[in-house]
């Protein structure tokens, strides 16, 4: 049971950071290949931090028995601090929501031809209906689409890597550190709910350390072929708003629908645990109509569009985020030594 807890726990964690940003390639694109080989360094930087972070959380949850957000900010001594951190991290949370329904879009629009508008509308209404009904069965059932999108993922990125083409590699080291920990930054943030809600799965610090370096292994892995791929690509062809899906589409028609699948379950995973992380910090959850209210917002704010909210939103989420993520490794790892 501990086994199947922690699997869980981890690909439930890898399924939160593969959202529609990742899975599409966009992420991957703005933040590491920009760099070229340099980007390699911001993956394994980005990996140690996620790791790092992931066992601060999870590690003080477990040994203290903090099985809500609310007792998790209650570390820090200050009531002020405590209540930027909240706000801070359901900001980000809410901002990762609305790029996943802005993707959602996005898809439906190259797959389909369907509006951007209608394709956001659908997703919305979708996700209300998923994290209102299904309550915290939701969560095995992300955990297990996270292992299904990790093993298409790595076999998607290794396919096409089949076609590749090599070319120079050059770039800057300090620009591609900074943008990794922009990158860490946004991601984390937006994934403390979620540790503080999945904890209660885990029973010792064995627990969270195997979860720690699981979650950090797949996700360089992943981050490694996927980074891999595109470099190969980038500023030769036209990469548009979804990389990984226009690298699909060149193979044949089958693959790109497979593809297609691989990033509406990613957009599904992130809105699970963005959206619910979110939904439970403020104890709306059970409350279908102010679930559907806060949603609505999260439509009007995809309408930015998605390429649009990762390159400048989840920018200044990144860097106001790396601070909060070195408060709460900082304090969480300070704090665990009382008990």
């Amino acid at each position: 049971m501990a086994l199947v807890n922690i699997l869980i726990v981890t690909y439930s964690i890898v399924a939160a950071i593969i959202g529609a940003g990742f899975a599409s390639g966009q992420e991957m694109l703005l933040y590491f290949v920009t760099f070229n080989k340099y980007g390699i360094l911001g993956i394994v930087i980005t990996t140690f931090i996620f790791m790092l972070f992931i066992y601060a959380v999870l590690s003080l949850c477990v040994k203290a028995r903090l099985n809500e957000y609310e007792d998790f900010i209650g570390i820090f001594k200050s009531s002020l601090a405590s209540r930027i951190i909240k706000i801070i991290t359901l900001a980000f949370s809410f901002a990762v929501y609305s790029a996943m329904i802005s993707a959602s879009g996005e898809i439906l629009f190259n797959s389909f031809g369907l509006p951007r508008s209608i394709g956001t509308l659908l997703c919305t209404v979708f996700s209300v209906l998923l994290l209102s009904v299904c309550g915290d069965k939701v969560f095995t059932f992300n955990a297990m689409l996270g292992i299904i999108l990790v093993l298409l993922i790595t076999f998607s990125t290794m396919y096409m890597l089949f076609y590749r083409e090599f070319h120079t590699f050059s770039g800057e080291t300090i620009p591609a550190v900074n943008s990794a920990l922009i990158y860490s930054g946004y991601n984390l943030v937006s994934l403390a709910p979620v540790l503080v809600m999945l904890s209660k799965r885990l029973k010792s610090q064995a627990d969270t350390i195997a979860v720690s370096i699981s979650a950090g292994v797949v996700s360089f892995i992943i981050m490694s072929l996927t980074f891999w791929l595109i470099s190969i690509y980038a500023n030769k062809i036209n990469l548009g708003e979804l990389p990984m899906l226009t690298l699909a589409k060149r193979q044949n028609t089958t693959f790109a629908g497979i593809y297609t699948f691989v990033l509406s379950s990613a957009i599904i995973t992130t809105l699970i645990s963005s959206g619910g992380g979110l939904f439970d910090a403020l104890k709306i959850k059970s409350n279908p109509l102010k679930l559907s209210l806060l949603s609505a917002v999260a439509y009007f704010v995809a309408g930015f569009g998605f390429s649009n909210l990762i390159n400048t939103l989840y920018r200044i989420c990144g860097i106001v985020g790396l601070f909060v993520c070195i408060l709460i490794i900082f304090n969480s790892l300070r704090y665990k030594k009382k008990f």
